[in-house]
């Protein structure tokens, strides 16, 4: 008796107005928040998803902006919404590095945040200015093991920041961060020979190096950049450690159901699976980068936890 009561209530919970279920998604309107203004990568592949996803969903998927504190205020409006799956954030890699040097933020990243779809993969490089003569990572342990080396950088908890220190961890070397108001800027610096390296997108980087403006030290990951093939990469330099990429992804509140989650993160996967979306991403050197939720969440709680390592050695706050 017990048992049929259990299944009467649990019928009666999914008839109940406004309880939905995957196969109901979305019932209404989706939200995707960008934790950054317009214009920029995050906008760009918000907006293009949420054109897709309202084709396949017959909803409105809309993009709303919500810059500021480093994401934070994305992320916090993105915790205080109903955990339906009709409220996602898409951003940055920079949810990590903010996560992971930040020690006052409205929402808690491991408890409060779900990891649900990752986006696109975007590959770093290293380079360096003509002040040092180093022309590899060999050349590059060399030197910074015998003195500083004067690292540019886009802000204490950007992903290129807390990339240089990874690699000056596996490499070994002492760098001091120099940080500018974004990659322009930086790279002004290497070009005059007034910062060592820097670490950057691969697009960002490459009009400097056609200028003939710093040296291409390593591509930081394990396959050669396809924009440039003859960069080595950090693997072959005998660093795979020091391999890391720039990411982009979608999240939801925590608590959203496993089955909402399950299928926006097949959706989201098929709408990767389509050329259209290869060549939008091939535009502003990304890769699609499917994976199930269950991969991607664990990924995340990998990386984050590398990087609180890296931000307490180095004393990285913000």
């Amino acid at each position: 008796m017990k048992t049929v009561l259990k299944t009467l209530a649990v019928v009666g919970a999914l008839l109940m107005p406004g309880a939905a279920t995957a196969q109901d998604f979305p019932t209404q309107t989706v939200k995707i928040i960008v934790p950054t203004g317009p214009g920029a990568s995050n906008d760009n592949f918000a907006r293009y998803l949420a054109d897709r996803l309202t084709q396949k969903w017959g909803q409105p998927v809309v993009v709303e902006n919500m810059p500021g504190g480093g994401g934070a205020i994305g992320f916090a409006a993105l915790t205080q919404s109903p955990a339906d799956g009709h409220t996602l954030v898409l951003y940055s890699s920079s949810f990590i590095t903010a996560a992971a040097s930040s020690t006052n933020l409205p929402y808690s990243p491991e408890d409060d945040v779900l990891p649900v779809a990752k986006f696109a993969d975007g590959q770093l490089m290293m380079v360096a200015s003509e002040r040092l003569g180093i022309r590899s990572v060999e050349d590059l342990v060399r030197e910074g093991k015998a003195q500083k080396i004067f690292s540019a950088g886009t802000g204490p908890a950007s992903t290129a920041s807390f990339v240089s220190f990874l690699v000056a961890d596996v490499l070994g070397i002492d760098i001091e961060m120099v940080n500018y108001k974004g990659g322009s800027e930086a790279l002004l610096d290497i070009a005059g020979n007034r910062a060592d390296i820097y670490i950057g997108s691969v697009t960002s980087i490459l009009p400097v190096l056609e200028k003939g403006d710093a040296v291409a030290l390593a591509v930081l990951d394990t396959k050669p950049a396809p924009q440039s093939p003859d960069v080595p990469t950090i693997g072959d330099a005998g660093y795979p450690d020091a391999a890391a990429t720039l990411w982009w992804g979608v999240h939801a509140p925590a608590g959203t159901p496993d089955d909402v989650v399950e299928k926006i993160n097949a959706d989201i996967n098929e709408v990767l699976g389509l050329d259209a979306t290869a060549t939008m991403l091939e535009g502003a050197g990304a890769v699609p980068a499917p994976m199930s939720a269950s991969e991607f969440q664990e990924s995340v709680k990998n990386e984050l936890a590398r990087f609180k390592a890296l931000a307490e050695k180095f004393g990285i706050r913000i």
